[in-house]
């Protein structure tokens, strides 16, 4: 492994963290139109159209 300069690392860090929180807040967004859909098929659609 070659060695980075700390600037680099730094950045690579936060480029990674970026990338992990953005997964997350899609993933729970899916998930809460996903399971929304199958309680209440109504306010589901009201937020889909929302988004849009």
């Amino acid at each position: 492994m070659p060695q980075l300069s700390p600037m680099l690392g730094f950045v690579l860090f936060l480029v990674v963290l970026f990338l992990v929180i953005v997964y997350f807040v899609v993933m729970a967004k899916i998930h809460k139109e996903v399971m929304g859909g199958f309680m209440n098929p109504k306010s589901s659609s009201n937020s889909f159209r929302n988004f849009k």
